[in-house]
Order: C-alpha cells, then sequence, then structure tokens
C-alpha cells in the first residue's frame, strides 16, 4: 500500500505522470477497496497544513471532489476526443473532394501527356481503296494515297491526306476537317474530292453536294465552296483560283471510270499519270493545245495510249524499267509522248 500513498501525493500536489492518473482513477473506480481507500486518504489528508480552513474527517467529501476531479479530467478528455474526431470527419469531407480533384486532374494530365495513336489508311500504287471511318462517314482513296486519322476519332473528327481522296462525310454535329500539307478543308455533312499528292504542284479541293470551307494550314481563310466548285491553289505562290466545273468528272474515279471533258493535253496527261502510276514527258509543246473528251474505264495502259492516238496526231513510247545509280528498279514505267508528224494533216 505504499506504492499507493507515493502516487496519490504525487497526484494531489499536481506531479503525477499520465500512469499515476490511470492507476488513481483504477482505484476510486474500486468499489472492493473502498474502506482501505478512505483509510489511505485519511493518512494523506493528515500531511496535509491549510491555512484559514479547519481540517475535515469528512472522507466521503474529500472522495467525491476527487471523483470530481477525475471526472473533469476524463471528460476533458472525451471533448479532447470528440474535437478530433470532428476535425478528423471535416478534414475527410474537406480532403475527399479534394483527393477526386486531384485524381481527376492527374488522369486528365497524363491524358495530354499520353502520346497520341494513330491509324493510317494505305491504298497501294495502282489500286483504288475503299474505307469506312469511326464515325460512319466513308470514301476511296485513289493510287498510292495515304489517310490518317487519331484513335479514338470521335473526340475530333479530323484525317491527315497524302494523295486523292473522295470523302461522303456523315453529319453528327461534330465538325470535319481534312489536312493536306498546304490546305484545311472544313465540312458537315459533304460529298466532296481533294487533290494533294506529293511533288506536285497545285492542290485541289472539287464539291460535289454540299459546302465546305478552305483555310491555309496557316490559319488564313481562303474560300468557301459551293457545289460544281472547284478550287485550285499553288504551292508555289500560294495563289488560288475557284471555277466551276462538272463535279462528277473527278469523282468518277472511284467507280473505275478515267473521265476527261474538254480537258487540255496537260490535265490528261496527269490524269493518266496518277492512274496508272507512271511518269509521262511530253517531248512536243504543241501537243499542248489538243483537248480530249471521252470516258475509259477498265482499259490498259496501253489501250487508252492507242485509243488517245486514234484522236490526235500523237504517237507514244512506253520505256521499259530501268536500272537507277543505286541499282534498284525503278517502281514507275516512263511514258514518251510525241507528236506522229504523219497525221498532221488528218487533224489539222
Amino acid at each position: 500500500m505504499a506504492r499507493k500513498q507515493e502516487i496519490l501525493k504525487r497526484y494531489f500536489s499536481g506531479k503525477y505522470s499520465r500512469k499515476d492518473f490511470y492507476l488513481v482513477q483504477e482505484l476510486f473506480l474500486d468499489r472492493k477497496d473502498k474502506n482501505e481507500l478512505e483509510n489511505e486518504l485519511n493518512r494523506h489528508w493528515m500531511d496535509f497544513e491549510i491555512e484559514g480552513e479547519q481540517k475535515s474527517n469528512n472522507l466521503t467529501n474529500i472522495r467525491n471532489q476527487i471523483q470530481h476531479k477525475i471526472y473533469l479530467e476524463e471528460n476533458q478528455k472525451s471533448r479532447t476526443l470528440r474535437t478530433l474526431v470532428k476535425l478528423q470527419r471535416i478534414a475527410a469531407i474537406l480532403f475527399i473532394p479534394l483527393l477526386l480533384g486531384f485524381a481527376g486532374y492527374l488522369t486528365s494530365s497524363m491524358l495530354d501527356k499520353a502520346p497520341t495513336a494513330y491509324a493510317e489508311i494505305i491504298c497501294p500504287e495502282g489500286t483504288r481503296t475503299k474505307f469506312t471511318l469511326p464515325d460512319g462517314s466513308s470514301g476511296f482513296l485513289n493510287n498510292g494515297s495515304r489517310l490518317k486519322y487519331a484513335v479514338p476519332f470521335d473526340r475530333s473528327r479530323e484525317v491527315d491526306l497524302v494523295g486523292e481522296a473522295f470523302f461522303d462525310v456523315k453529319q453528327n454535329g461534330t465538325p470535319f476537317y481534312v489536312r493536306t500539307k498546304e490546305l484545311e478543308i472544313a465540312v458537315t455533312g459533304t460529298t466532296f474530292n481533294v487533290i494533294a499528292y506529293e511533288n506536285e504542284l497545285t492542290e485541289e479541293v472539287i464539291l460535289q453536294t454540299g459546302q465546305v470551307m478552305i483555310s491555309s494550314t496557316e490559319g488564313k481563310k481562303l474560300s468557301g465552296l459551293y457545289p460544281d466548285q472547284q478550287l485550285t491553289f499553288n504551292l508555289n505562290n500560294h495563289q488560288y483560283e475557284v471555277r466551276d466545273v462538272d463535279a462528277a468528272q473527278f469523282t468518277a474515279w472511284r467507280e473505275g471510270k478515267l473521265v476527261f471533258k474538254n480537258d487540255g493535253f496537260e490535265a490528261v496527261a496527269k490524269q493518266i499519270e496518277r492512274w496508272y502510276n507512271v511518269d509521262i514527258e511530253i517531248k512536243d509543246e504543241a501537243l499542248k493545245s489538243y483537248t480530249y473528251h471521252a470516258t475509259f474505264m477498265d482499259h490498259s495502259l496501253e489501250e487508252l495510249l492507242h485509243l488517245l492516238s486514234l484522236t490526235s496526231p500523237i504517237k507514244f513510247e512506253i520505256e521499259k524499267l530501268n536500272r537507277n545509280t543505286s541499282d534498284e528498279y525503278l517502281k514507275k514505267k516512263k511514258v514518251i509522248l510525241k507528236i506522229d508528224h504523219s497525221k498532221m494533216n488528218q487533224f489539222n
């Protein structure tokens, strides 16, 4: 019991530890040692000298005061605990949306920084390829053309084109963009043709139905087009021309038709180059004055050139594939066109 006396002394002197506090609490809560506790309190009381007051032997009051003090400390601890719990809940309420917001920001940031995936449709040389895009828009790629778009496609309907393509754009409220090396074509629900081959001096947009707005890739607005209009953009001087045409003539290639309607010889030669994947060299400038009106379908290159020679004083030569300096076979045949002087009187 000597140990309990020391604990009580420290407690009443205010020099007790947390362990002492819990031991005193146990003493007052334990009803079995009530008499022993009162005896200890009585000894402890006699050790105090109280100035201005009479010593009282009413141990019940003393015990009640001590219990009250314990209660106050317990109550204070309880309030502190409740305050901490409340603060934790407030912190949680504030932290959860903050955490969600940060997670959203982090996800968005990761998505923004994530590398973009692309799909590419490639049309082999000398063929035509039909395609359907994820938004339901469709079309055709002509000889040696490439169409690239980001995945997923529904975020922004944008495609990059090299070569020639016919588009049948599905209208869904989101603008559709076709980008070439020099042009950007904005459309909604429209059918149109774009010609933008590499190593050519012009790019062309031919509108069949609907309406398009054409800008340069630098952001300069050029012109809108209405059905049966063509915009030709010169890559050298960045000048453009809009003229009325028969759009069906320029879109017939998707049906396997090569159509000429009063086209000059240079325009005819260019279309033959694209259609058959060949290089054409015009040896005589006089040939450029001739125009052609014809429709060809499922003809070989030799057959087409032979039919042209029947309607104009030309003769042609198809060179065999030669080896270049890298000792590799050239991919394209070369066609040389000359004036057939023996036929000049026939076509004058």
